[in-house]
């Protein structure tokens, strides 16, 4: 599943190898725009470190960009989307809508724009709160190319809930999205289930052997073949 801001593991020696050398020009470079950039950068090494302290750290380094580069507004953007994904991370949903909210509200016409209300949505959804999050899905520009990502999650998600005709517009935009490109398989698999939910099994026949042609995952390629199976018994 979608979750903003993931931290990865695998990068965190990058990040911790890092650190001494935002500390140095933290601390040599005190007036200067390079001090901004490198506590931006200390708040992304710390973010990805992942821990509770570390979590609570990236945010109050987020936090001083903010307030002590206020006149830098491309900072200012970069880190208060990372603090809604901070927030995210420590699980607080509320406060991390309200700062997704901030983001999009101060900023409309950032090229993240788009990304923040998917984030917003999975915010929404993992603190249960369907119709925000279905709201927040709803308000990303039908243009943009973030809805490869966003139709696979919230097509997925409105599946869960039961409401197959929008699961299926938002696999649909997904697709779109893709352009020429092939989709994943993880889409025809999710309109695969679509299709069988609305009885129309056909057709979820045809997705659930796309997505056996299209994937080498062995899960995804068992839960195609039982798919399609049970729609053609």
């Amino acid at each position: 599943m979608e979750r903003p801001g993931e931290a990865g593991q695998d990068a965190e020696p990058a990040y911790l190898r890092s650190q001494s050398a935002y500390e140095t020009v933290i601390a040599e470079t005190p007036t200067t725009d390079l001090r901004g950039e490198s506590l931006f950068g200390a708040g992304l090494a710390a973010q990805r470190r992942g821990g509770a302290t570390d979590l609570q750290q990236a945010l109050g380094l987020f936090n001083r960009v903010q307030k002590e580069f206020a006149q830098r507004s491309d900072l200012v953007e970069r880190a208060l989307l990372q603090s809604g994904r901070t927030i995210y991370l420590q699980k607080h949903y509320a406060r991390a809508a309200a700062t997704y909210e901030e983001f999009v509200r101060r900023f409309p016409e950032s090229a993240d724009a788009p990304r923040a209300l998917f984030e917003l949505a999975v915010v929404h959804r993992d603190a249960d709160q369907s119709d925000l999050a279905v709201g927040a899905f709803d308000r990303i520009p039908l243009e943009s190319d973030i809805w490869r990502r966003a139709g696979l999650a919230g097509g997925d998600y409105l599946l869960r809930l039961g409401d197959l005709e929008r699961a299926e517009t938002y696999l649909e935009l997904s697709r779109g999205a893709h352009g020429d490109e092939t989709p994943p398989a993880t889409l025809s698999y999710i309109l695969g289930r679509v299709y069988f939910e609305q009885g129309r099994l056909d057709e979820s026949v045809d997705a659930f052997s796309t997505t056996i042609e299209r994937t080498d995952t062995k899960t995804l390629t068992h839960g195609a073949l039982l798919g399609r199976g049970t729609a053609n018994y």
